[in-house]
């Protein structure tokens, strides 16, 4: 499939792929034009794979299936697929479901494999807008009726959508909320590894989650939560309110308690009929939801009405009523103003001071997603992630919002240390103690010395930080950017989107800096339509640095967007990027352009003419990728690199430590991988070991992911060294005692370990009790191949007379 959809290939007739704008749940999406005297129509292409993955039909022979049933199998998935777009297409046209427009199927030239083009409307999805576009309690009233319209007539047609989720939403040029991405997935969740994209336990039903029956009214209560969301300041139920982080164990707790039926508090923002309308579609039992969407709809949309027409209904009113003092400046509260000389500017905030005060009139409508508003807007505004205790901060100006970025974002602590010595900040000191104000410059100072060296200390000097300037957005900028020095791509990236939203209660500049290091943690985590997403937002705030343009020509390459790539590469140039750099850009426009030969060279001799350390570590990672994408061709023949695999696992393995780089955790798992594949199409069991040997290190330098344990255990496996790939799965375990991987890979290496025997010696009784174990532990989420596989193993042994019991 990815070498007939790339951009410039022709679809449908007359659509042309402009770009790739992602991966969707099940699938890759596209951007398609058309051309029509003179006029530029869009779409999208969604592009599914039936089977997803050549390892899913795989899995398919491994479970006893010949070829002609695996065949069978799969295009029953696809029969089912284009029988829901009768549905779909029944639904054409309505204002609330995303549009479908055509589809093709295009059966494999070579194998068992089909691929399914949808043709569908091009629309915004919601998380991006909102993030985008102001977005007040009224725009969220309006969504909850939208795709309550939506459910309805899914509920016309009896459909479920069952994934009812902010992903799921879209916004039209018109600005309707679209449901999307229904009934393709109940097809898609029959292929093997149809559930390994991650479920959607955040706005799951109970009755959904514990495997029960359930009805319509599930769609209801995930429409709930979404909308719980929305006005609890981007946090579901349970979980700490902003700023403070979300831990892992507090996640994993507010779900139990959702679980558990533990009543669901108000939403911060939902007070009065809204939070009743809410807590209702969300309540735990069904039969006290709605009955119908229908339903539902009808009191959303009255609390709509116009103030003089709701007072007839609410006499005491339904939008939230701030407090004379609530959200506003007092007397007490710190006044941050600038100084008077010329030629003086601040480094984040500024402004006149605020000349807003409370009156009877104040519109308080909440906004969504511009969270902790400092001062009345033109609207008259409140954000939704503001504390109410937290005094308002003055607007910047058009000047200061539209000054260039500094160059290092490890500079942003500096600056701001620099700026308070300067006397930019000028503190109330009746409000806060001069002793605090020499507390807080000196843990910026020092965090900002330990960034490079020890940036976990530095993190501990800024959240410090933040408890004696809550209002600033220095330490919280500056802890975030730890985050990222520290590796830890998730934490940050939840942090900036869930924790501070994206900074929107900030100027321009810091709205920009942050947007920068989520492209960057994006970027390592190699979601590079995210990445290249939030590079582009970074431009906003003033000029992006010549790294960061790096990285979104990178990300653009990866998409496939080769066009916009060069032009990036064009204006890196014209910044005068060193040769270097501007090489490293043109390898990776190569290997997103599949030229790997000359990809091969331009990564090559970045390597041999370049001192700097993360150029040449993104370099090496980038070869390995090379190296098992030619691997991928080579079982075909069609590799332009002669033995990609064995020969790159060989070169890696010299250069990492030449570099000094065998300390890079991702650079072992590649090197692990190359190894694997090495031993896989020479069959040769040293490169299993030697691939085993990589992964260990992976994990010992931080890599210890479910995946890296996953490939490990398989090294092993296909070695046949059973005692080791036990060992594995007794570490994975201890990693990992929730999830169900290590029982039932456990299962199978027993299996495998008893066929060796002689047949009168063989015991297979212990499979049972992992079958049984990793069952217990199996969520919804969770991608179900190796439970499957281990039960239909199970079910021929206990058809071949080996097993009596019954699964």
């Amino acid at each position: 499939m990815q070498e007939r959809m790339q951009p410039g290939a022709v679809v449908f007739g007359n659509w042309t792929i402009h770009h790739k704008l992602g991966e969707g749940s099940f699938g890759q999406v596209f951007e398609l034009r058309r051309e029509d005297f003179g006029e530029t129509y869009r779409a999208a292409l969604k592009v599914i794979s039936v089977p997803q993955s050549q390892a899913e039909l795989e899995a398919a022979f491994e479970e006893g299936m010949t070829a002609a049933q695996a065949e069978e199998y799969f295009y029953s998935v696809v029969e089912d697929v284009v029988r829901e777009f009768a549905i779909m297409a029944r639904l054409k046209g309505t204002a609330n479901v995303v549009g479908y427009e055509d589809h093709q199927v295009i059966r494999h030239t070579q194998g068992i494999g089909w691929d399914i083009l949808i043709r569908m409307e091009l629309l915004t999805p919601l998380l991006p807008y909102a993030y985008a576009h102001p977005f007040a309690r009224r725009d969220v009233i309006r969504l909850g009726i939208d795709v309550c319209k939506a459910l309805e007539l899914c509920q016309k047609y009896n459909v479920i959508h069952r994934d009812v989720k902010p992903e799921n939403i879209f916004v039209s040029e018109n600005g309707d909320f679209k449901l999307g991405d229904f009934g393709i997935a109940r097809s898609i969740d029959r292929t093997v590894s149809g559930l390994s994209k991650k479920g959607t336990f955040n706005f799951m039903a109970p009755e959904v989650y514990r495997g029960e029956a359930y009805g319509f009214s599930v769609d209801l209560y995930s429409l709930g939560l979404v909308l719980y969301r929305l006005l609890n300041r981007n946090r579901l139920p349970f979980l700490p309110a902003p700023p403070e982080p979300i831990a892992y164990r507090q996640r994993e707790q507010a779900l139990a308690l959702r679980m558990g039926g533990k009543a669901l508090p108000v939403p911060v923002h939902a007070q009065g009929r809204l939070g009743e309308i809410i807590l209702k579609a969300c309540a735990f039992d069904p039969n006290d939801r709605y009955e119908s969407p229908s339903r539902m709809r009808a009191d959303l949309e009255a609390i709509l009405y116009e103030e003089q027409d709701a007072a007839l209904i609410y006499p005491d009113g339904d939008e939230l009523t701030l407090s004379e003092n609530q959200y506003l400046p007092t007397a007490s509260s710190r006044e941050i103003s600038l100084p008077k000389e010329e030629n003086t500017s601040p480094v984040f905030g500024g402004g006149q001071e605020s000349s807003f005060q409370p009156n009877e009139n104040t519109d308080a409508t909440v906004h969504i997603f511009s969270h902790a508003a400092e001062s009345k807007t033109d609207s008259g505004t409140v954000s939704v992630f503001h504390s109410p205790s937290d005094p308002p901060k003055t607007p910047s100006s058009k000047q200061e919002k539209k000054r260039a970025k500094p160059a290092l974002l490890a500079g942003v602590a500096a600056a701001v240390v620099i700026a308070a010595a300067a006397g930019l900040f000028v503190w109330n000191s009746s409000r806060v103690q001069q002793e605090n104000e020499q507390t807080y410059l000196a843990l910026m100072k020092e965090g900002t010395a330990l960034c490079s060296d020890a940036p976990e200390q530095a993190a501990e000097k800024f959240l410090a930080a933040q408890s004696l300037r809550p209002d600033a957005p220095e330490p919280y900028l500056s802890y975030a950017y730890t985050l990222y020095l520290c590796g830890e791509y998730e934490s940050c990236i939840s942090y900036i989107e869930n924790d501070l939203a994206l900074g929107k209660s900030y100027d321009e500049t810091v709205q920009s800096e942050l947007a920068a290091i989520l492209g960057a943690a994006y970027f390592e985590q190699e979601d590079y339509a995210a990445a290249a997403s939030f590079f582009r937002l970074s431009t906003a705030g003033g000029d992006i640095t010549i790294d960061e343009m790096r990285d979104y020509a990178v990300s653009l390459g990866r998409l496939g967007d080769v066009d916009a790539a060069d032009k990036v590469l064009e204006e890196m140039r014209t910044a005068g990027a060193s040769g270097e750099l501007l090489d490293y850009v043109q390898a990776e426009t190569d290997l997103a352009k599949g030229s790997y030969s000359e990809a091969e060279h331009g990564f090559l001799f970045v390597l041999e003419s370049t001192q700097d350390r993360v150029l040449q570590a993104r370099s090496l990672r980038s070869l390995a990728e090379l190296y098992l994408a030619c691997a991928a061709l080579d079982v075909s023949g069609s590799s332009p690199i002669a033995a990609p695999a064995e020969a790159g696992a060989a070169y890696l393995a010299q250069a990492m430590v030449r570099y000094n780089q065998s300390e890079n955790a991702i650079l072992q798992d590649l090197l692990g991988r190359l190894y694997y594949e090495a031993g896989q199409i020479n069959e040769n069991n040293e490169s299993f070991f030697q691939a085993a040997s990589a992964f260990r290190q992976a994990i010992s330098l931080g890599a210890g992911t479910e995946a890296v344990y996953v490939r490990l255990f398989f090294c092993d496996y296909e070695a046949a060294r059973f005692s080791e790939a036990q060992q594995t799965l007794t570490e994975f375990e201890t990693a990992f005692p929730q999830s169900y991987l290590p029982h039932a890979l456990r299962g199978l290496a027993y299996i495998a370990e008893e066929n060796e025997k002689p047949q009168a010696e063989r015991d297979y009784s212990s499979v049972q009790a992992e079958y049984e174990a990793a069952g217990e532990r199996l969520r919804s989420g969770d991608d179900p191949a190796y439970y499957q596989q281990l039960g239909t193993l199970l079910e021929q042994l206990k058809k071949g007379g080996w097993l009596s019991f019954v699964l």
